[in-house]
């Protein structure tokens, strides 16, 4: 891996075995692999946030491929980070469509599944998130190993972005109360892009909108923004969470111009 990459040591220690792993697995049909998210943007919390890699194939992958890359991820995620990886091959870049087909896939919400069910591996599947993912990935993404990055990605519609990135905010705010900072920082990323055409990460996003919302939702915003990135320790009412969401889907609604579901 290129030592001048802007890329955090304590990351480049755990990225540096994924590529070793990969290209000795893909051999020639590896063409690189490319890291996007709070590991190479901002507020990246250690024993929160997860390190999100794409990782581009010439050709399919076959099920031995698959089990052993399942097996490997197994092992090394959340080890000390939890990884999220797509592999996908250039031929589903070049031929875009969404939701988009990938080869693999493994992030730590698979993980008991794998396990408990005894799947040897994660079957080939479509994603609407790689969407989202290539977006990020050409705008602020870093190359580890590869071609550059505008070479690889294509530039997405913004009509699958939106999809992706709505679709995505839409379930965390339906089940805010299981992970409200979660819900609150998705949806004030997604209404700085719509409102700016700003692609921030969530601590970027809290930072933008503590600065741009009027009180009470201020407050609510900062002190959301304080729990995940500072650990300060902030009691919530469950009624300040329900009015914060629904201004959030009022903002949200306005500047998309249709309804979004209120579950």
């Amino acid at each position: 891996m290129d030592p001048c990459l802007p890329v955090p040591s304590m990351i480049r220690s755990v990225v540096q075995p994924i590529e070793d792993a990969i290209r000795r697995l893909l051999s020639d049909q590896f063409v690189g692999l490319y890291i996007h998210g709070s590991a190479v943007t901002t507020g990246f919390v250690p024993d929160r946030s997860d390190i999100d890699v794409l990782v581009v194939t010439i050709d399919s992958l076959n099920d031995n491929q698959r089990k052993e890359l399942t097996n490997f991820f197994l092992g090394l995620s959340d080890s000390p980070y939890p990884i999220e990886i797509s592999i996908i091959t250039k031929e589903s870049l070049r031929s875009w469509s969404h939701p988009s087909t990938y080869e693999f896939h493994f992030s730590e919400a698979w993980r008991d599944e794998l396990l408990l069910t005894r799947t040897s591996f994660c079957p080939v599947g479509v994603d609407g998130d790689l969407a989202a993912h290539v977006t990020m990935v050409r705008q602020r993404g870093v190359r580890v190993s590869g071609p550059e990055i505008k070479e690889v990605f294509p530039s997405i519609p913004e009509a699958d972005f939106l999809s992706s990135v709505v679709d995505d905010t839409l379930q965390s705010l339906k089940t805010i109360g299981d992970n409200p900072n979660n819900a609150v920082l998705n949806a004030v990323r997604l209404y700085s892009y719509l409102k700016e055409g700003k692609y921030l990460s969530k601590e970027e996003g809290g930072r933008w909108a503590a600065e741009q919302f009027g009180e009470p939702f201020r407050s609510t915003v900062h002190h959301i923004w304080l729990r995940s990135f500072k650990r300060r320790m902030y009691f919530l009412s469950e009624g300040e969470i329900l009015a914060l969401k629904a201004e959030l889907l009022r903002l949200l609604e306005g500047e998309l111009g249709y309804p979004l579901g209120r579950g």
